[in-house]
């Protein structure tokens, strides 16, 4: 079964979109005249080189900076980040850190701590590493808490900054598997931002890769095999289908390995 369906088609009920953006520093432009739309319940991944606007996208979609030109169009109430740091409070407990976003919301403090601890055991977390601080847990303990955190308030929209990008690779295979089947199931929109295509066939439902700076969208398609079906074959087939694309080598500069000789 083909992994990969060319072209994407349009999303036929967006839930973000970004209209014709353009933004600058100084003389720097970062976006020129970008427009790109994410499914409603869908996730997009966002690869491209470092520089060509990525995290500035995620920036306007939490509402955090407002494009020079162009607009930026979204329906979700919550917005919720995760980055490739997880940013807890060093002073507060790990179910702590996580109920933070409900305590901003002004989510009673016995409700949010149960919320918060129900969550961590969820995502894999033992019942007493809630009374843990950041210190003392490992580096995917603390992503697990990160993104604990980001579920608690229910978003609408989940804002991924290269989460797992510091993680071993067995680890970011069973986050990865978290992060995406949490957004299944709450019918979650996301936006993932990678430099990992494989990564990007893993988790999400439709990539857009971009080139630059200053950055603009090279390729995008869909995902045509449920997430839950792609093994490591149709992963590895996937891969190979995007680095034909000429798109794709362009704008990441990349080039597809070479199978070794006497390789099976």
């Amino acid at each position: 079964m083909n992994l990969i369906a060319l072209p994407a088609v349009q999303c036929s009920q967006p839930a973000l979109v970004w209209h014709g953006v353009t933004h600058q520093i100084g003389r720097t432009v970062i976006l020129d005249d970008l427009t790109l739309e994410v499914p409603a319940g869908g996730i997009l991944a966002l690869v491209g080189p470092s520089g060509c606007g990525k995290t500035t996208l995620l920036s306007m979609a939490a509402g955090l900076l407002v494009p020079g030109r162009g607009r930026v169009e979204t329906d979700a109430g919550h917005v919720a980040s995760m980055f490739q740091d997880s940013r807890l409070l060093p002073w507060r407990r790990a179910r702590d850190n996580a109920a933070f976003g409900l305590r901003c919301l002004g989510v009673p403090r016995r409700t949010r701590l149960e919320t918060a601890q129900r969550l961590l055991e969820s995502l894999g977390l033992a019942p007493e590493d809630g009374d843990k601080f950041p210190h003392q847990l490992s580096g995917g303990m603390r992503q697990r808490v990160a993104l604990a955190r980001a579920l608690a308030i229910a978003p609408d929209l989940l804002l991924l900054d290269e989460p797992f990008n510091a993680l071993d690779t067995l680890l970011r295979r069973d986050l990865q598997d978290l992060v995406r089947n949490a957004v299944t199931e709450r019918g979650m929109t996301a936006v993932f931002v990678t430099h990992d295509l494989t990564e990007a066939i893993r988790v999400c439902d439709r990539l857009a890769v971009m080139s630059g700076p200053p950055g603009r969208v090279a390729f995008t398609t869909a995902f045509s095999l449920a997430a839950d079906l792609r093994d490591d074959a149709s992963v590895l087939a996937g891969l190979r289908s995007l680095w034909a694309e000429p798109a794709v080598v362009e704008a990441l500069g990349g080039t597809l390995p070479q199978r070794r000789r006497g390789a099976a």
